[in-house]
């Protein structure tokens, strides 16, 4: 598959490499709240991993990842959620010598791989290490079948913080020769959500081009921003409404809130985060244990397993095996 940018994309950019002037940004969900409830208008951001990863990286979400790389190339939305075959990253690692890389939104279509990033600190370089290592994956098999098999690979990085030297909401880092053409078959596209927060702010939405109108309205915490930003279009409806519910999952939202406080006291949010599901785990582990011990009385008792399981859950080849 060739990956053909839109026209207002199609221009040289420079990539600067200026760790000192990273900008932390707390203008979207980050910010500070009352308490631990959102607000009726409020919805959880995507900023925040495990938001990111329910709404983007999974089967029913996966059209809203196709809306945003869609975005940026001229290929058809409808063909591209069809044909997208989602990696389900938070299970499935790729494997490149023997290094295991898990990244945030993985899909292959047409022989194309396209990356989605969630960017709360500067992982830029990191990431296009990803996007080299799954190029590789490509020229690799090429190799072993002794044909040279190369593809594209497409690298969004949504970044909520911003660079010295960079001041435009979006950038597009490739190479074109004189004719205007690719010279590399990997591209970057980074979206700044400060700037794009700023550009809104300072001189309106009539200012924001299409692809800045709907990322800003999936990102804005707000569902009336949102709609106002985005012009209630049906596509982006149906994304509000996938964030309503993950708002009512009270599961979901306590690990959201952990992420959230993590983040804000400077933890390493990975750590939390697997803290509170070792302890969740553990809490499960104790409740099967109990439901185990209750079935062993009952068996003892002289009742039958179909009977047990109705109240305690287990399976029916689970209780045989405690006889």
């Amino acid at each position: 598959m060739i990956l053909e940018l839109k026209n207002r994309y199609k221009r040289n950019v420079y990539y600067y490499d200026d760790r000192a002037g990273e900008f932390k940004n707390n203008l979207l969900e980050l910010k500070p709240q009352k308490g631990k409830k959102l607000g009726y208008d409020q919805l959880p951001s995507p900023v925040v991993d495990n938001v990111f990863k329910d709404m983007f990286a999974c089967e029913e979400g996966k059209t809203f990842a196709c809306m945003l790389i869609a975005s940026f190339l001229e290929v058809d939305l409808e063909k591209l959620c069809e044909g997208m075959v989602l990696y389900r990253n938070e299970i499935e690692k790729i494997w490149v010598d023997g290094n295991a890389v898990r990244l945030d939104f993985l899909g292959l279509y047409d022989g194309a791989f396209f990356s989605i990033e969630m960017n709360n600190s500067n992982d830029l370089e990191r990431n296009a290490d990803y996007a080299h290592r799954l190029y590789s994956i490509f020229a690799k098999e090429g190799m072993k079948k002794k044909e040279i098999k190369y593809s594209s690979v497409f690298q969004l990085n949504i970044n909520n913080f911003t660079l010295r030297g960079i001041d435009e909401p979006i950038n597009v880092s490739m190479t074109l020769d004189e004719k205007n053409r690719m010279r590399t078959s990997i591209i970057f596209v980074d979206v700044y959500l400060p700037h794009l927060m700023s550009k809104y702010e300072k001189e309106g939405l009539s200012k924001l081009n299409e692809e800045e109108r709907m990322i800003l309205g999936m990102f804005t915490p707000s569902e009336k921003e949102a709609i106002k930003i985005t012009g209630g279009d049906e596509n982006m409806m149906k994304f509000i409404e996938r964030l309503k519910r993950f708002k009512c999952n009270p599961k979901k939202m306590e690990k959201y809130y952990v992420e959230l406080d993590a983040r804000r006291a400077g933890m390493d949010v990975g750590m939390e985060l697997g803290r509170e599901e070792g302890l969740e785990r553990g809490r499960e582990e104790g409740r099967e244990a109990e439901k185990i011990e209750t079935a062993k009385t009952m068996l003892k008792d002289g009742i039958a397993p179909e009977v047990i399981q109705k109240y305690t859950k287990l399976s029916v080849d689970k209780i045989m095996t405690l006889l």
